[in-house]
């Protein structure tokens, strides 16, 4: 976890206390003992800014360039895709390859789709960009060229000044039914939650082979109904991949029905107390932010199942 807040702070240049404690806030980055870690995480920020840099991570390749007095080539042209996404070292990194006075920035994007908070991106970005330099004008790119008309009057419910262009096909906009996928149907999804419990749906419709893609593992609490309609609340300290459990869920004696991804890592957690049995259950594992066994404490609840007897 130390090592992820340092990311933070190289990517947003906020290397005070104060200024760190509002970045894990703003970030929803959740650690336990918060004093300790960020006053742990400057002194191990103030050792490896003060190394002899002998190899560099994908953050040190934009947050040295942005930050140390190096020679960097610059441009006349700098073309920015995605404006919306870029941290405050990648701001900084493309004011310094711009040529002064002669160079030009062109920066394509939309403050709607900023997506790469996790990243460490500035939510300020599209903002900050237009005051890099003098003379910034910004330009309209309202016509859709990707989708139809009907696609486009519902996306006008978000954004209105959304237009789609003379040419454009009708389009079709209507609720669809997991029911329809078929064999060779790819489902995309942002988040890892709905899909254990749609893989654990198709399953049950027979004739379609199933897998969750991704390889990334964690400690796990799943929600789940058997035949006869009890709910299961299912824990699993061991970290598995989505598709992994899924299969270890079908396989299992409980007869499931359906199942709903909770939460994964050291987040996870089972605490059962009916005033004569007390269970306490912690997950500790996920790949790459916390890829170990040694969690002992319980996070903050992010979800919480009150269950009454009938």
């Amino acid at each position: 976890m130390i090592s992820k807040i340092v990311d933070f702070m190289r990517l947003t240049l906020n290397f005070t206390y104060r200024d760190v404690k509002d970045m894990l806030k703003l970030y929803d980055v959740d650690i336990t003992d918060e004093s300790m870690q960020i006053l742990h995480a400057l002194e191990t920020f103030k050792h490896i800014n003060k190394r002899v840099v002998t190899e560099v991570d994908f953050v040190d390749m934009v947050f040295l360039p942005a930050t140390r007095n190096i020679k960097i080539k610059q441009f006349h042209n700098v073309f920015v895709d995605e404006a919306q996404d870029l941290s405050r070292a990648q701001q900084e990194l493309i004011r310094k390859i711009v040529r002064p006075n002669q160079g030009r920035l062109i920066a394509v994007g939309d403050s709607r789709q900023a997506i790469y908070g996790f990243a460490g991106s500035d939510t300020q970005s599209f903002s900050r960009i237009k005051t890099l330099f003098p003379n910034m004008k910004e330009l309209p790119l309202s016509v859709c060229y990707r989708c139809g008309v009907n696609i486009v009057k519902h996306s006008q419910k978000i954004n209105p000044k959304i237009e789609w262009f003379d040419k454009a096909e009708e389009g079709v906009v209507r609720a669809g039914s997991f029911e329809e996928i078929g064999g060779n149907d790819f489902v995309l999804c942002r988040n890892t939650r709905p899909l254990v419990s749609l893989f654990v749906a198709l399953i049950k419709m027979g004739g379609i082979k199933v897998n969750i893609k991704g390889k990334m593992r964690s400690s796990m609490v799943v929600l789940g109904v058997d035949k006869k309609g009890n709910v299961l609340f299912i824990f699993s300290r061991s970290p598995y991949t989505p598709n992994e459990f899924s299969k270890i869920l079908l396989k299992a004696p409980i007869q499931i029905q359906s199942a709903m991804y909770l939460e994964g890592g050291p987040e996870s957690s089972l605490n059962l107390n009916n005033g004569e049995i007390i269970v306490e259950k912690i997950g500790s594992y996920v790949s790459r932010t916390f890829a170990h066994d040694k969690n002992q404490q319980f996070r903050k609840m992010p979800n919480v199942i009150g269950i009454k007897r009938k």
